[in-house]
C-alpha cells in the first residue's frame, strides 16, 4: 500500500472477471515533526524527539488486487477526507462505507478523553462504492445521528414484514 493509513476501511469486491480485490479508503496518516536541537551551556547539544503527532484524515483509495499480488490507485477519491467508517458488504461487487470523522487531530492523545472518543466532525453520510468505475456514490439514506466507529450491517428487509412502520 502506497500511503500509510491508521483507521482505515476496507472491503473485498469481485471483479467482473472473477477475482477478487481489496479497496482500502481512507483512514489517518500520522506526521511526526522531526527532532529538536537543544543545547544547554556548558553541558552540549542533543537531539529531542517532539512527542506531539498530527493525524490527518485522507480521502485516498487504494485496491488491492489479489490476482496481480499489487497495489494500485483508486479511480476516484472518496467524496470528502473520512476515517473511522463502517463498512458494510452490499452485494458480491460493492460495498457501503458507513458514518465516520474528518476531524483532523493535532495530538494523538486528543483522539481519546477519558477512554471515550472526542466528538468532531463526524459523518452521517453514507457511501457505495460502484465497482465498475471505482466511483463512490451517496446514498439516499442517512444515519439518525452523526457516528463514527460504529457497527454497521445489511438486514434483509423480509426480517421486518411483521413490523408495524
Amino acid at each position: 500500500m502506497g500511503t500509510r493509513r491508521y483507521f482505515a476501511s476496507c472491503a473485498a469486491v469481485a471483479t467482473p472477471a472473477g477475482g477478487h480485490e481489496v479497496v482500502v479508503a481512507g483512514g489517518f496518516t500520522i506526521n511526526r515533526p522531526p527532532a529538536r536541537r537543544v543545547c544547554v551551556p556548558f553541558v552540549g547539544c542533543v537531539d529531542v524527539p517532539i512527542p506531539m503527532l498530527s493525524a490527518n484524515t485522507v480521502d485516498d483509495v487504494e485496491i488491492f488486487s489479489v490476482r496481480l499480488n499489487k497495489w494500485r490507485r483508486g479511480a476516484h477519491k472518496l467524496p470528502r477526507p473520512l476515517a473511522l467508517m463502517a463498512a458494510v458488504r452490499h452485494g458480491p461487487d460493492t460495498f457501503l462505507l458507513v458514518g465516520g470523522t474528518q476531524k483532523t487531530y493535532s495530538i494523538v492523545d486528543d483522539l481519546m478523553s477519558n477512554g471515550q472518543w472526542v466528538t468532531g466532525d463526524f459523518s452521517d453520510a453514507v457511501y457505495r462504492y460502484v465497482q465498475g468505475t471505482e466511483e463512490w456514490e451517496t446514498m439516499p439514506g442517512r444515519l439518525r445521528r452523526k457516528s463514527a466507529a460504529v457497527t454497521a450491517m445489511v438486514v434483509p428487509e423480509e426480517a421486518f414484514r411483521s413490523c408495524n412502520f
